[in-house]
């Protein structure tokens, strides 16, 4: 287990490689600034800077989901993930994959 701002994930191991169980719900960066959301979609498209949402802005899909995160979260230099996390690069998703198998990857194990 991984407990990063309150919240306790489940991790997994497939194959070589160690995920979280889950989407992460964090609605702050690893340093502690806030991550803006409630984005209205055209903000959310315009911006420039980290941002994240809810799906459907429906806070009962936060269990479900997780966040989504925009791209200048995901490579903002304060991290979204906690200290020795990262988010996977597209390597380790293809080895994920590989491993899983493309009729598998992707679905609920």
């Amino acid at each position: 287990d991984q407990t990063y701002q309150g919240y306790t994930y489940d991790l997994v191991e497939i194959g070589d490689q160690c995920w979280f169980a889950e989407n992460l719900r964090s609605a702050a960066y690893l340093n502690g600034d806030s991550i803006p959301g409630n984005l209205s979609n055209a903000d959310w498209t315009s911006t420039e800077s980290g941002a994240q949402a809810i799906y459907a802005n429906d806070s009962a899909n936060l269990g479900k989901y997780g966040r989504l995160y925009n791209w200048y979260a995901v490579i903002d230099d304060r991290s979204l993930c906690p200290t020795g996390w990262h988010v996977p690069s597209l390597d380790e998703w293809t080895i994920l994959n590989d491993h899983l198998g493309t009729e598998t990857a992707g679905t609920t194990l």
